[in-house]
């Protein structure tokens, strides 16, 4: 952040007019140091997370008797994300790598391809072959005696 830009010497100014040192100031309103420095001397980088600067902020203007609105204005317009250029944002600009569903196809597409590989693998690779010849069975050819139905065997 630019320190030229966030106005912190009028906290500053209006602290010393005031004849306020800066552990004064931290005893009355327990703002940290650090944190008083750095929003006098517009360092916004060294703030903590902007919810917790605000308040400091509003904090430490209601101690010095001064209208929170502008400075807070200013700050959150300095820590405010850069817009894009032409309302152009992220969701309606084309990736550099083709349409959002180009992605999606090729996913399903190798995600189909290794299902076909799987069963593949296992149709043609990994499934136990028998014999051909243990298979069949020729007419006639049978091994074992077998009764009929009133129990008697016939040769």
């Amino acid at each position: 952040m630019d320190a030229f830009m966030f106005p912190g010497g009028v906290l500053r100014d209006k602290r010393k007019e005031l004849k306020l040192s800066l552990d004064e100031v931290y005893r009355k309103t327990r703002i940290p140091i650090r944190s008083l420095e750095a929003l006098e001397e517009g360092d916004l980088g060294r703030l903590p997370a902007p919810c917790y600067a605000i308040g400091f902020l509003k904090s430490y203007c209601q101690f010095l008797e001064l209208d929170p609105s502008s400075l807070v204005d200013s700050y959150k317009a300095m820590t405010r994300p850069p817009t894009r250029f032409l309302g152009m944002s992220r969701s309606n600009v084309e990736r550099p790598g083709g349409p959002r569903w180009f992605s999606d196809v090729v996913t399903w597409g190798a995600v189909c391809l290794l299902l076909a590989l799987g069963w593949l693998t296992y149709a043609v690779v990994l499934r136990p072959t028998a014999d051909v010849e243990e298979r069949s069975v020729e007419a006639g050819a049978l091994d074992m005696v077998v009764p009929n139905a009133s129990g008697e065997i016939d040769y």
